[in-house]
């Protein structure tokens, strides 16, 4: 995979939503996901087509271009499918690694292991969640604990599927509970055996113990429902704990302590969990317990809810805030209207994975992430139009085959570099030149290899006729190519003759850009180390360009480039359509754009082609 960032929490990176960072962000992405398919280019647009579509929808909760990238390679890594999901599927999946921090392809996986496609994940995880949220649960905390021990539903049934495998996660996870334990139990009396060795051990111990001192009982709990076991064992735990009066905090007895440790010598269940267990439990009881008689609850899942957002306050009673209230009003004198108000409150709160994702950001983050949406929806609908992308993987056609040809042509059958073979075959063997051998023998080391250097510069001269033969077999090999591939490759083929005509003229007296012209000397001059480097420097690179623009422009007039579409997509309203001419617009006169005009319109440009160009 080409990522292994940490998930939803990351901010998302600078995004620069000038179009043409736009289209190579595109570009980027989609290579990335060919590569991870295998693929050729012949799906590209399909690709580019389906980031665009939901693009917008993830990057309005904070997923920006790159992270989507990651977790729809996961997502198809996951499926074991060269597949990019529907849209929904994706956005959904997106929505729950930015609420979860838990990566989509690492979601996928573990559901998919279990039976669940892709298609029924998002509803799957919206019920789980939405549960853990009912009785004041963590959902990132219980979902990846769910996550974990997904693979558990293949080992034991569980009552509702993930939902039931839910419930114990979260029943754990409010008990401070690590329920591998509980699996390591179940995985102990799924056998006779087992179960007769750790129902003994509870008989011979003395406690309380309800199911577990039944090896049947056991048995049928290990099998068809794990959290059956879990309520056992926190029945075992809590009957150990007693409330200190003094500290206000509750603990494990002298005698509980002995037993526990007892306990995990002949059930394997650690000690140090049991307590934890039964200290958890015993608070939860004690929340529990001052709750007033008098009130309603539709079912037992709020007054879960309600016991679990309490907090101790003085003199050991525990209280909940009101919205709207200053002081925190106690579990005993709580009255129905505050009860009703707290879960209408949360019942009325968000409820899908993508308003979920979106109730986490603030209002310059939700702002800001809405601004981005309506970027992407403009531009990415622009640059994934079919004439575009045609346009688009044309023109990557035309530079693969001149690269192609042009490094097929300057090398031998035998895979060897065919112009130092056509150099070597002129220089001879400079080494027996007397002039050369005179100034060696006189001790004139620089005199000498300055008369080298004007041996080989004569040889490479002669290279000319050869180097123009190999250019046009070059050439001849590109136009056959690009007439193959069709399209808008093959209206490339005009420019390959000019290119040409270009390569001739450098061995003849040619413009030098100044109102004069250089000599056939100058143009050796200029193919040396130093010419080349001085040629990058101020032409090959962009800010060479950039520093040039101003005098160009200024010698050939002003440039004004208006926009009006006559054919935009259907569906856009009148403010979407100035809004995208306008993107454009800006983008083409900008002085950048201006100079690359300018340079690709002159007379000595070899790659302009005939007749007047609209742009």
């Amino acid at each position: 995979m080409f990522f292994q960032d940490s998930p939803g929490a990351d901010k998302p990176e600078a995004e620069n939503f000038d179009i043409d960072a736009v289209r190579k962000g595109l570009d980027k992405l989609s290579g990335q996901i060919l590569s991870t398919f295998t693929q050729g280019r012949q799906r590209v647009t399909e690709f580019q087509q389906s980031i665009t579509d939901v693009l917008p929808q993830v990057r309005a909760f904070g997923v920006d271009l790159p992270n989507l990238g990651k977790q729809i390679e996961g997502i198809a890594i996951s499926s074991r499918r060269n597949v990019i999901e529907t849209t929904e599927n994706t956005r959904e999946l997106v929505a729950a690694y930015k609420l979860l921090n838990i990566n989509a392809g690492e979601l996928s996986t573990a559901f998919m292991n279990v039976g669940v496609g892709i298609g029924e994940m998002g509803e799957s995880l919206e019920d789980s969640i939405n549960y853990v949220r009912s009785i004041g649960a963590n959902a990132k905390q219980v979902m990846k604990d769910v996550t974990d021990n997904m693979a558990q539903m293949n080992r034991f049934q569980f009552e509702g599927g993930v939902q039931g495998l839910t419930k114990m996660a979260a029943q754990a996870s409010l008990l401070r509970f690590d329920m591998k334990q509980t699996f390591e139990l179940a995985e102990k009396v799924i056998s006779p055996e087992g179960a007769i060795e750790v129902a003994s051990a509870f008989q011979r111990l003395g406690v309380a113990a309800g199911n577990l001192v039944d090896p049947f009982a056991l048995m049928n709990a290990s099998i068809n429902d794990p959290g059956e076991l879990q309520d056992s064992l926190v029945d075992v735990a809590k009957q150990f704990t007693y409330f200190d009066e003094k500290t206000k905090t509750f603990k494990i007895n002298p005698q509980g302590v002995l037993t526990l440790r007892e306990i995990q010598q002949q059930t394997n269940v650690s000690a140090a969990e049991m307590s934890k267990l039964g200290l958890a439990a015993a608070e939860l009881d004690e929340r529990l317990s001052q709750i007033s008689p008098s009130l309603a609850f539709e079912n037992e899942e709020d007054k879960q809810y309600l016991a679990n957002i309490g907090r101790m306050g003085e003199g050991g009673e525990y209280e909940v805030k009101i919205k709207g209230q200053e002081d925190y009003v106690k579990l005993g004198e709580l009255n129905q209207e505050q009860l009703d108000e707290l879960i209408d409150e949360q019942k009325n709160g968000p409820k899908t994975l993508e308003d979920l994702a979106k109730a986490q950001l603030s209002i310059d983050e939700l702002s800001s992430s809405y601004l981005a949406s309506i970027n992407y929806s403009l531009l990415g609908g622009v640059l994934t139009d079919k004439n575009i992308r045609n346009i688009i993987e044309g023109a990557r056609t035309g530079v693969d085959v001149v690269g192609e040809a042009t490094t097929g042509q300057l090398t031998t059958e035998k895979g060897k570099n065919k112009i130092r073979e056509i150099s070597e075959g002129k220089t001879g063997d400079i080494a027996n030149n007397k002039e050369i051998q005179a100034k060696i023998a006189s001790g004139d080391i620089m005199g000498a290899m300055a008369e080298l250097g004007k041996v080989s510069a004569g040889n490479i001269k002669e290279l000319g006729s050869e180097a123009l033969t190999l250019f046009g077999n070059i050439g001849t090999d590109i136009k056959k190519k690009l007439e193959e591939k069709g399209g808008f490759a093959a209206s490339l083929v005009g420019n390959v003759d000019a290119m040409l005509a270009k390569f001739a003229t450098n061995l003849s007296p040619i413009p030098d850009g100044k109102g004069g012209t250089t000599t056939e000397d100058d143009f050796w001059t200029n193919i040396t180390a130093e010419g080349m480097r001085g040629a990058n420097r101020n032409l090959g690179t962009v800010e060479g360009q950039v520093r040039e623009q101003k005098s160009l422009i200024e010698l050939l007039g002003e440039i004004k480039v208006n926009v009006n579409f006559q054919d935009l997509p259907t569906g856009l309203s009148s403010e979407q359509k100035e809004q995208i001419s306008k993107t454009i617009s800006d983008k083409l006169n900008e002085d950048k754009f201006k100079d690359y005009i300018v340079r690709v319109t002159r007379p000595d440009n070899v790659f302009r082609g005939g007749g007047a160009s609209t742009y």
